[in-house]
């Protein structure tokens, strides 16, 4: 992939060149689908809790 930060082409979640994350569904509301800007905790749209939802997405894996 490309970063769309500086362009560098890589694999993964974070660019090794200039350190810009990946864009992913979580960096959108799953209510309202307002773009989420880095740090922030609720959707400033609809209020969604997004802690809530990351708590949620590591509860839900597996035990090995």
């Amino acid at each position: 992939m490309k970063c769309s930060n500086c362009g560098k082409e890589f694999e993964g979640r974070f660019c090794p060149e200039c350190g810009a994350r990946v864009q992913d569904e979580m960096d959108l509301c799953l209510v309202c689908g307002k773009e989420r800007n880095d740090g922030e905790k609720f959707c400033s749209n609809c209020g969604y809790n997004f802690e809530k939802q990351v708590v949620a997405e590591i509860q839900e894996l597996p035990k090995s």
